[in-house]
């Protein structure tokens, strides 16, 4: 009679002292965002044409999916930057920015006359070290996966990756 109790007292022993154990939690991989800022300093006096305003199209070429999506700050300091700004800003107004993303704005910018000027942010994780075979305790930072994670979704294009055919080849 006495083993049943003994084995009922037993088993409240040790699930008492594991159910307040604290379980295994990983933590999410710290990510920052860090501010990149495209500019473009142009002078309006030219002798040869429009060089100034051909720039400014590369420029606003260059960085096509910024422009359409981040807001774009047009300085000027002089009254010809003042007019290739308003030409500037007709030409991005027909290729499709929204009005409200144009600041237009009057300072001084030393030897230039107009300036465009986009921020950007960009994801930064942190680095992770490799997972091996001799990993044999699970890592309490989930790094790799939610590193990982953050890649594919900043820059999907990094996390496909040309398949390894060194065996193919005989390179081993």
């Amino acid at each position: 009679m006495r083993s049943p109790i003994i084995w009922v007292l037993f088993t409240v022993l040790v699930i008492g002292l594991t159910a307040c154990t604290p379980a295994y939690q990983t933590e999410g991989v710290r990510v920052s965002l860090a501010p990149v800022t495209y500019k473009l300093s142009l002078s309006a006096k030219s002798s040869t044409g429009d060089t100034s305003f051909d720039e400014f199209i590369r420029f606003v070429s260059h960085h096509q999916s910024l422009i359409l999506t981040q807001p774009i700050h047009l300085n000027y300091s002089s009254k010809a930057g003042a007019k290739k700004t308003v030409k500037a800003r007709n030409y991005l107004l027909a290729q499709g920015v929204d009005k409200n993303n144009i600041h237009e704005k009057a300072m001084p910018l030393g030897e230039s006359d107009w300036q465009v000027a986009l921020r950007s942010y960009q994801v930064q994780t942190e680095s992770c070290d490799p997972v091996t075979i001799a990993d044999i305790h699970p890592k309490k930072s989930g790094c790799v996966l939610t590193h990982n994670q953050w890649l594919s979704k900043v820059h999907p294009e990094k996390g496909v990756s040309a398949p390894d055919t060194s065996h193919e080849q005989g390179n081993y």
